[in-house]
């Protein structure tokens, strides 16, 4: 739930302060940096609440995860500090999930539960 709400956080302020967001792109050499701030604002936001509600906390997990790696590679390249700690703390809890799965409180596993474990004894 804190790894999904910290997505929707930086999604809203990519798409507020667009025009910072879009010199920043720029910046850090990313490809068609107008458009781009929209599609990873508008993902973080999505996948953030995909996470949040635990519908499919994996593959959001890892699509995040993708673009934390992408954010290290060109913000932190070019920029350094925090650009490597944020990145790389969410990047880790990413990870942490994609192995994990989104744990006791997820959708997914409320829709679709495991069939219960027996015990077999052998003689």
């Amino acid at each position: 739930v804190v790894v999904g709400a910290a997505f929707i956080v930086a999604g809203a302020v990519q798409l507020t302060d667009h025009t910072v967001q879009v010199g920043n792109f720029q910046r850090w050499g990313l490809p068609s940096p107008d458009t781009l701030t929209y599609v990873a604002g508008g993902g973080g936001i999505v996948l953030g609440l995909i996470l949040m509600l635990g519908i499919l906390p994996r593959f959001a997990a890892l699509l995040l995860l993708c673009a934390m790696v992408v954010a290290l590679l060109t913000a932190g390249k070019t920029d350094g500090g925090p650009y490597y700690i944020l990145p790389g703390l969410l990047a880790f809890l990413c990870l942490c999930l994609v192995l994990a799965g989104g744990g006791r409180w997820a959708l997914v596993d409320r829709l679709d539960p495991a069939p219960p474990r027996q015990l077999i004894r052998t003689r």
